[in-house]
């Protein structure tokens, strides 16, 4: 397949997804591109096939499937260019967001990892009460993160349906594997660590509860 030239084809691993200008405003696509020279079509063109290079390179999609779809895109007309651009742009904007919340989820579960599973690094609640108090500001941390991200995976989900369906396209990310692939195995990495760290949690309360046991008083004998 033919490459796209080096000044379309890559935007230098930017991470951000730019916007190409948009077409006049008119009455309709039909009358807004009958009214353009060719010369402009095909300069809106070439910024459209830009935009969606930029996006590619941001999802870092495998360059052999990034050629086929420059290719793809390279011979159809600036109608459905605008729409694939559009869906890409969303469906890139969605990943990322997705990818920002799962780090930081990743990134507080690493650190209660290595806090001992505490929220300050070489502090550990004294009491069964402050451990306990201490954990349910942990678990509102840890479920707002998690919830984020499973809205941000049905965000995800709704582009790359439509992605699919509207472009015959899939969404990848990093690589060949569909992005809803690796949504599955998040899940499950990240379920399985939750599930650790509930049952450490359960533990140390445990023990900070024996801990906080006063004995009992010594018997005093008659005559003692």
């Amino acid at each position: 397949p033919t490459r796209p030239p080096p000044e379309e084809a890559s935007l230098g691993g930017s991470r951000k997804v730019s916007r190409a200008p948009s077409v006049a405003p008119g009455t309709g696509t039909a009358s807004r591109l009958g009214a353009l020279s060719k010369s402009t079509v095909h300069e809106l063109k070439m910024a459209r096939l830009k935009e969606l290079d930029g996006i590619w390179d941001t999802l870092a999609v495998d360059h052999e499937v990034k050629v086929e779809m420059y290719d793809k895109y390279e011979g159809v007309d600036l109608t459905m260019l605008d729409k694939a651009t559009a869906l890409w742009r969303k469906a890139a904007d969605s990943v990322l967001e997705r990818e920002k919340t799962l780090t930081e989820l990743e990134q507080f579960e690493a650190a209660l990892q290595s806090n001992g599973g505490t929220l300050s690094p070489g502090r550990r609640p004294a009491s069964a009460e402050a451990l306990a108090k201490e954990k349910e500001q942990v678990d509102r941390t840890r479920s707002r993160l998690f919830s984020s991200l499973c809205k941000a995976g049905l965000k995800v989900e709704c582009a790359a349906k439509r992605l699919e369906l509207d472009l015959s396209d899939q969404l990848t990310f990093r690589g060949t594997q569909p992005y809803e692939d690796k949504m599955r195995e998040d899940y499950s990495r990240v379920l399985s660590i939750l599930e650790q760290h509930r049952i450490n949690d359960g533990v140390a309360i445990v023990e900070a509860t024996r801990k906080a046991r006063k004995p009992p008083p010594p018997l005093i004998r008659p005559g003692e």
